[in-house]
């Protein structure tokens, strides 16, 4: 919700409040795979069997990488960019091992190594000194490699349930492949292919 107080008031960094309508939110975000989608609605069901319905458990769970804001007319150019990052960016596989919790995040599903993770998303503060000039924050890495599959816990007995899944053992490795932009409202502007694993990226 904005709070406005005068036409000059500043809602985002560079930005005016009469030409924030033409800026974007954006969200870099991998998905997994149908494998691990099916394991994921086991869980599901096994949390909804056990302690109701009023486990609010995320339908497509997705693991954020980094956010940023740009202008509409400034996509094509971030995509070109963006292909070419990813072009270099060899594949690899996320291992994911057990459950976690916080209060912000009542469970999410742990990566046991984000060395990847990290390292592909310092490969897109390439993008900072452009966005920058025009007018844009730089790209916002996300602080916690997690898979967040429970959006809100108000069962009786919260902590039942987060001892049970605290103990719960879920393997899965998930082949990273490409990595899908799009929009905080949830469409989907590209998909973009990382390079193959057995491929030695191009320099371009």
């Amino acid at each position: 919700m904005f709070i406005i107080c005068n036409m000059q008031t500043e809602i985002y960094p560079g930005k005016l409040l009469n030409e924030e309508r033409s800026v974007e939110g954006y969200r870099l975000i991998i998905v997994p795979d149908d494998g691990m989608r099916a394991a994921l609605a086991e869980e599901a069901a096994y949390a909804a069997a056990c302690y109701g319905l009023e486990v609010q458990w995320s339908e497509k769970p997705v693991l954020e990488l980094l956010h940023f804001y740009a202008r509409a007319e400034m996509e094509d150019t971030l995509l070109r960019w963006m292909q070419r990052i990813c072009g270099q960016s060899v594949a690899f596989d996320l291992v994911f091992n057990n459950y976690g919790s916080r209060p912000d995040m009542p469970l999410y599903l742990r990566v046991t190594n984000g060395t990847a993770l990290q390292s592909l998303a310092a490969s897109f503060h390439l993008l900072d000194g452009w966005l920058k000039s025009n007018g844009m924050a730089a790209v916002r890495p996300s602080p916690t490699p997690w898979l967040p599959l429970v959006k809100r816990l108000v069962v009786k007995d919260a902590r039942a349930f987060l001892l049970d899944f605290s103990s719960r053992l879920m393997y899965a490795v998930l082949r990273v492949e490409e990595l899908v932009l799009e929009k905080n409202d949830g469409q989907i502007v590209s998909r973009l292919p990382l390079h193959p694993v057995n491929c030695k990226p191009s320099i371009k």
